[in-house]
């Protein structure tokens, strides 16, 4: 352990360990996600309204192998002027967004559709949260961050199976 300091400038202080190498009989990350998209489902197109940039490449890259289109919305305003231009399969709704919630989104799209599989994709855990996405028309509530092997069960409920 050191540190490395100028005055005026700042300072670091560094430090190393040792560790030994864990043997493990879990999955690689990469081969993991290979195996839980591997026969799932295919999309056609499918609508993420997520306001966060972070969230949105997370999103793209676990639907990347089995969705052959994903738009994206920043907000529920968005969502729904994309919703009425476009034909989708499903769609992940964020809740807390600027210019519209996801809450409302869901309401005006539900009015337009009452079919359309809309889960909501939000950190919001609690009960009262779960039950009032689903009340505003939701058809499931995904707790971020996401579990990869629920997000995907999730998902093959509502799309086609290969």
């Amino acid at each position: 352990m050191w540190v490395d300091s100028k005055e005026g400038v700042g300072s670091n202080f560094i430090f190393e360990l040792k560790l030994k190498e864990a043997k493990s009989n879990h999955l690689k990350h990469e081969d993991k996600k290979t195996d839980l998209n591997e026969n799932i489902f295919n999309a056609n197109k499918i609508l993420v309204v997520e306001d966060n940039i972070t969230n949105q490449l997370v999103l793209l890259g676990l639907l990347e192998d089995c969705v052959k289109e994903i738009d994206i919305a920043k907000n529920g305003k968005e969502a729904v002027e994309m919703f009425q231009i476009g034909k989708y399969e499903l769609i992940l709704m964020d809740i807390q967004m600027p210019i519209m919630d996801g809450y409302e989104a869901t309401r005006i799209i539900r009015e337009i559709d009452k079919e359309i599989p809309i889960i909501a994709l939000t950190a919001n855990a609690m009960v009262e949260e779960i039950e009032k996405t689903k009340k505003a028309g939701m058809n499931e509530h995904l707790i971020k961050p996401i579990n990869i092997e629920n997000f995907f069960a999730t998902l093959s409920k509502y799309i086609a199976q290969n």
